[in-house]
């Protein structure tokens, strides 16, 4: 496949990823504040230690698998 072809179709399958990650990550934190409300968790509370929380965690796979090799 010639670079002028796969180009936009690699760039095509970015744009698609991208956009169900963020809908994915926004339907995750909506969930998060949903459980916070319903346990009576103040939203800083929530925000500070569970979002931070779950952010984190790719960091944390990134550099345990550095860590290893």
């Amino acid at each position: 496949m010639s670079l002028h072809l796969a180009t936009p179709i690699a760039l095509y399958g970015f744009c698609i990823a991208a956009t169900w990650i963020d809908t994915i990550a926004d339907n995750l934190v909506n969930l998060l504040d949903f459980v916070g409300i319903i346990l009576k968790i103040p939203a800083p509370i929530v925000g500070l230690t569970i979002l931070a929380w779950g952010n984190s965690m790719g960091d944390l796979s990134a550099n345990m698998t550095m860590a290893r090799k």
